[in-house]
């Protein structure tokens, strides 16, 4: 009896270490099946993702340039908003009048300058990126997947944008900063996998499946998601290191960035078909 005990421990002890090697080895064979799936033959997928990343980064400029030059412009007819507000107290009650009225019509044309040029944004976001995560994923891009995506991109930015305030509200306005570094890091974390879930299974709950997904198994993404900050680093020190300047800096940044990214959503994309939850 007392063998039989024995012998029933040592079994005990040794079924543990079996699951521990055998968990070990899927998780590493996972890996290296999902690194040889991503990348069987990268090259054109990897230039194209990076061709809509450069685009999207131009039509950001663009946006960005055209939405400054337009509050720039913002005049009411007799001088500067500042120089409006310094007359006040010197004008009549008609003058007055007149001046807030003029002042709220700047402020309209301020408001929809800035919701005009987010939603283009968001709408130059969901174009590109809907493009090369299609790509990636080797699937068809067409406006029923660009109307979701955008929808979706919508309420991501809502989420974020809400965290962001919930966090800086909550404490002292000198963690702001540190506000914005954590919601960056949520951004860079569950986005891709957001993207890559939605891209395959093409439906606005793809949000909730990828924050359950980035959770549940985060241990699949910490070494890509390590190596995606290690890549964005790269590609901000490299030309820093080749002592560029100006122009050639920013445009080698751009381009390394875009190389970095697209080499990432290829790895994101075969990696959440392995782990359908």
């Amino acid at each position: 009896m007392a063998k039989k005990a024995s012998i029933k421990r040592k079994t005990a002890n040794v079924e543990p270490e079996k699951k521990s090697t055998q968990n070990n080895q899927t998780y590493f064979q996972k890996n290296i099946s999902v690194i040889k799936s991503a990348f069987k033959s990268p090259g054109k997928s990897i230039a194209m993702m990076s061709l809509m990343d450069i685009l999207l980064y131009a039509s950001a400029y663009a946006i960005f340039q055209i939405a400054l030059l337009l509050l720039l412009s913002l005049d009411s007819g007799s001088g500067s908003v500042v120089g409006l507000l310094s007359k006040i107290l010197s004008l009549t009650q008609q003058q007055a009048e007149n001046l807030v009225s003029q002042l709220i019509w700047i402020l309209v044309r301020l408001l929809s300058i800035i919701i005009g040029a987010y939603i283009a944004l968001i709408l130059a976001w969901s174009l590109f990126k809907g493009i090369s995560w299609n790509i990636a994923a080797n699937k068809r891009f067409d406006v029923a997947f660009f109307r979701k995506f955008f929808l979706l991109n919508l309420f991501w930015a809502a989420i974020l944008l809400a965290l962001f305030l919930i966090i800086s509200l909550g404490f002292q306005q000198s963690s702001v900063p540190m506000s914005l570094l954590a919601v960056s890091f949520i951004f860079l974390y569950f986005t891709p996998i957001i993207y890559a879930i939605n891209t395959e299974k093409r439906r606005f709950g793809s949000i909730a499946s990828g924050l359950k997904m980035g959770i549940l198994k985060i241990h699949y993404f910490v070494l890509p998601f390590a190596l995606s900050l290690l890549l964005y680093y790269l590609s901000f020190n490299i030309p820093v290191l080749l002592r560029l300047q100006g122009n050639a800096a920013t445009a080698a940044f751009l381009l390394l960035l875009s190389i970095s990214a697209a080499v990432s959503r290829l790895y994101y994309v075969q990696m959440t078909k392995e782990l359908q939850i």
